[in-house]
């Protein structure tokens, strides 16, 4: 098979594995939400930060290293499994013994055992990076799918039982271990290898001097996205962590989904054509149009129909986490701008001017929680979306110089779709509380009132943009002739 045909095979595969994934762990979800109490999902919560952490430095960017690696033999392989085994094995005697601080920082006795029993998912993932990564290298994404779909199946089987059964925050802690070892037990399966008792120490030394500074990044990184589970749960409630964590669930959906299509198929594009300005610029700003016009009007509708969406799909108990939910979705509606300026600068090669910017956006999440904290959670989810927004102008300033476009430019773009769906968010907001109905009548109302605001709304927006967009539409069955009447 030709390197382009591996190539459109890999990216198909990726994408029946990625919202394979995503759309199968939606469901479980709410299955799991509907059988659990919130602190259940708090106190897991609280643990996955530890575990997340522990994970990142026991990996070490290996697995990268082997993919990266030019030359690979079979003694490379072994001694970067011997590492990472020795690695986590490291890590999670770390963390059996750093268990009872984490239980004392959060005064929550229980998180003692709970961190104990669900950091072994460390241990597991120890003993598989190598095998995906051997996978990843061979462009055998057929065969990860093969391992990673019915893995978290098999888990999500187990975790919906005893959660039926009364195990509670258990089977949350299943869901990750089974998960983490049916799939570790498919990869040696389905790769084939074995590692040996091998170890070179020139390949050793090279592995950890690849993988040292994505390491320290990505640390950074793990800290900042569990930063607010680490505040929440520390100055209030297991219980406050769980809404926190369920409406952070509802809006991950549709931001991984979106930033799953442009990003995978943009940082490409824009990095082959990174030497003609001119074509770059149009490629930006007509992927812009589309991605504004397709985030905002999602978490638009999203939090208008909030709090139907909630009681309907996972219960009443649910219900406090509706606020949250809704100041996330505005957040959420700007991360596809926050990934194009990102992604527009690193296929510039400019990583460093990247990291830099990160480490200012950083600063400023310190900053917003410092002085909201003591204000309740509310609060602290309105200074983090000022936080976003202002984060959104730090990643477009760089863009005047290094593709021509200007902040304004930008802006102009995304305002009309920015103003229609926030018009259409209040249209269906109102209509949920007029119509008599229950929960489900409300989210279903309000999903087809939402989509007819917005497509009527889009008619009266004339755009280059539109035409080409509808013309790349127009092959999907059944979205094509809509698109086309919208859009033209």
């Amino acid at each position: 098979m030709s390197l382009k045909n591996k190539a459109v095979t890999g990216v198909i595969w990726t994408s029946i594995n990625q919202f394979g994934q995503m759309f199968i762990q939606f469901f479980v979800g709410l299955v799991l939400a509907r059988l659990l109490r919130p602190e259940d999902y708090g106190l897991m919560a609280m643990t996955t930060v530890m575990i997340a952490f522990s994970a990142v430095i026991s990996e070490g960017g290996i697995g990268l290293a082997i993919v990266q690696r030019k030359n690979l033999d079979d003694d490379d392989c072994s001694t970067a499994f011997w590492l990472n085994a020795g690695a986590s094995l490291g890590m999670y005697g770390i963390m059996f013994l750093c268990a009872p601080l984490l239980a004392q920082f959060y005064n929550e006795p229980s998180l003692t055992l709970l961190l104990r029993v669900a950091g072994l998912r460390v241990l597991l993932g120890g003993l598989c990076t190598c095998h995906f990564a051997r996978l990843e290298r061979d462009m055998a994404f057929r065969q990860a799918t093969i391992v990673q779909l019915p893995s978290f199946v098999i888990g999500a089987v187990l975790a919906i039982w005893m959660a039926y059964t009364g195990w509670g925050v258990w089977a949350l802690v299943a869901l990750s271990l089974f998960t983490g070892l049916a799939g570790t037990i498919a990869s040696w399966l389905v790769s084939g290898w074995i590692p040996r008792w091998r170890f070179r120490r020139s390949s050793m030394r090279e592995m950890i001097g690849f993988g040292l500074n994505m390491t320290g990044e990505r640390l950074l990184e793990t800290i900042f996205t569990n930063i607010y589970v680490l505040v929440i749960g520390k100055y209030f409630s297991p219980l406050q962590v769980g809404y926190y964590n369920r409406a952070q669930q509802f809006q991950n959906l549709p931001s991984t989904a979106i930033n799953s299509v442009f990003i995978r198929v943009l940082m490409p594009m824009f990095s082959t054509i990174q030497a003609d300005r001119e074509k770059l610029r149009a490629g930006f700003m007509q992927s812009l149009t589309l991605a504004t016009m397709a985030s905002f009007p999602i978490f638009a509708g999203m939090a208008a129909v909030a709090q139907p969406m909630v009681v309907c799909l996972i219960g009443q108990k649910w219900e406090p986490c509706v606020p949250y939910l809704q100041i996330l979705c505005f957040m959420g509606a700007f991360i596809p701008i926050h990934a194009l300026n990102v992604t527009a600068i690193l296929s510039q090669g400019r990583s460093g001017l990247s990291f830099h910017i990160s480490i200012y956006k950083k600063l400023l999440v310190i900053v917003a929680i410092v002085f909201t904290v003591g204000h309740g959670i509310i609060p602290m989810l309105w200074g983090q979306l000022v936080v976003a927004i202002l984060s959104m102008f730090i990643n477009i300033w760089p863009n005047r110089s290094l593709l021509g476009i200007s902040m304004r430019e930008q802006i102009a773009v995304f305002t009309p779709y920015l103003v229609l769906s926030m018009a259409m968010g209040f249209g269906v907001w109102w209509l949920t509380l007029a119509l008599p109905l229950p929960a489900a009548g409300q989210l279903a109302a309000g999903v087809l009132a939402g989509a007819v605001i917005y497509g009527l709304g889009l008619r009266f927006i004339h755009r280059p943009a539109h035409k080409q967009i509808a013309d790349l539409m127009e092959r999907l069955p059944g979205i094509g002739p809509v698109a086309r009447f919208v859009l033209t």
